[in-house]
């Protein structure tokens, strides 16, 4: 059964090219009336478009307010570090190959790394939504053994079966698969 319903959520962009995803994913839960904690690694401050990271966080935070807060990345004293914040789900989009390495070996120097243990720990959804262009026996065992563990892994790539007009439509494509593994109602591009 579908639900559509407000929500917390932590967004971890953890790439450059592919951040665009995790931008359009926080717009969306922020359109439904959720809560976004978006977490942005150190030197990832681009995007596709003419806008940064930066400066479009700023937008959704002037338009959502309190319900979105753009949290640094090596803040020790963040409530999200300690795990006192209760959340939904936590999305890392895009997830470096580094950032899903660092996952499954349990660090946490980091809010993002930190986080995502958390939800591990917390049996909370952890999607990881992999931006990694190739494959070797090891890069594949460390993913096997984090879908073992409940975390679930999408590409971070729109397929070419879909005919799609434009760039937003094919990063809308990614973004619905985010809100079909969390069983929300999804208009951006609905199930079929």
């Amino acid at each position: 059964m579908e639900m559509t319903r407000e929500g917390k959520y932590i967004i971890a962009i953890n790439g450059g090219r592919e951040s665009i995803y995790g931008i359009r994913l926080a717009a969306e839960f922020l359109s439904r009336g959720s809560y976004v904690h978006l977490i942005v690694k150190e030197n990832v401050d681009s995007s596709p478009t003419d806008d940064t990271i930066t400066g479009q966080a700023a937008m959704l935070k002037d338009r959502y307010g309190e319900r979105f807060v753009l949290e640094d990345n090596h803040d020790t004293e963040c409530n999200l570090y300690k795990g006192a914040v209760s959340f939904d789900a936590m999305i890392a989009v895009p997830a470096s190959i580094e950032g899903i390495i660092d996952i499954s070996e349990h660090k946490t120097d980091t809010l993002i790394l930190k986080a995502a243990d958390n939800a591990i720990k917390q049996n909370r959804k952890l999607i990881l939504v992999a931006n990694v262009e190739r494959f070797n026996a090891r890069n594949l065992e460390i993913m096997q053994s984090l879908a073992k563990s409940g975390v679930e892994m999408i590409p971070a790539a729109p397929p070419f079966f879909h005919i799609k007009s434009t760039l937003e439509d094919m990063i809308d494509y990614t973004v619905s698969n985010v809100l079909n593994l969390l069983n929300i109602d999804n208009t951006v591009n609905p199930r079929w």
